[in-house]
């Protein structure tokens, strides 16, 4: 659930023509049921539980001229407490836009789907060889028609949270994506089956270093991506 709020601003002249702001978040419940495993003495679990607790804040600035600014904060409370997302995003034209912060980094297309708008509860396995939220820059954007989206992006490469860049390496992330038919799709997986047809190819990469000064190694990584929805299937 969320609730959100447009506040006109009275004197037009100059500064921002209107300021959006999104207070919301969501809840995750399930039910579990792991059978035994005798052959590996390990006993199953039943019950109820929570995957996941999240509560956002989202203020969108939207500038008469020049420069779009939004800011979002996202906190997880459950199954533990730790800071999600934490950034500020300059919109200069949809082509170029610049976001610096703790962000997604951008390395595969599952992970840019918001945990409330996937297809299944669980993301797939990918996501433990990519890079997901890191602190850096990124510049983004598409073209108007949606026909290419593109993201460029600078981290630290320490993971979620780690704000000291302790190996004094970057770590770069690069994604783009072609979108032939309809829009990219990128922003949920859920399509509705009266949503027009999208088919959308995709590659991303990164490439980072790891590891104490004469210790280090180097990880590179290459994702190709495929969406296609068409009215029931997706």
């Amino acid at each position: 659930n969320s609730f959100a709020m447009d506040i006109p601003i009275s004197a037009p002249s100059r500064g921002f023509e209107t300021i959006d702001l999104n207070v919301g978040g969501f809840v995750q419940p399930r039910f579990t049921h792991i059978p035994d495993d005798p052959a590996a003495a390990t006993s199953g679990t039943i019950g109820f539980s929570v995957r996941r607790v999240r509560l956002e804040n989202i203020v969108s600035f939207k500038a008469q001229q020049g420069v779009d600014l939004t800011t979002k904060i996202s906190l997880e409370i459950m199954p533990e407490a730790r800071l999600v997302d934490a950034y500020i995003d300059a919109g200069m034209h949809s082509l170029f836009n610049i976001r610096f912060g703790q962000q997604k980094s951008g390395s595969n297309r599952s992970l840019m789907i918001s945990d409330k708008r996937t297809l299944f509860p669980e993301r797939g396995a990918l996501q433990e060889l990519v890079p997901r939220r890191e602190m850096g820059l990124t510049v983004h954007g598409m073209t108007d028609s949606g026909l290419v989206a593109y993201s460029l992006g600078v981290f630290n490469g320490e993971g979620t949270n780690r704000l000291a860049n302790v190996n004094r390496k970057m770590m770069g992330v690069g994604r783009v994506v072609l979108s032939p038919i309809g829009s990219p799709g990128t922003t949920t997986e859920l399509m509705n089956p009266s949503e027009p047809t999208t088919v959308s190819l995709g590659y991303a990469f990164h490439i980072n270093q790891v590891g104490p000064e004469g210790q280090q190694e180097g990880t590179y990584g290459h994702n190709a991506e495929a969406f296609v929805h068409w009215k029931w299937m997706t």
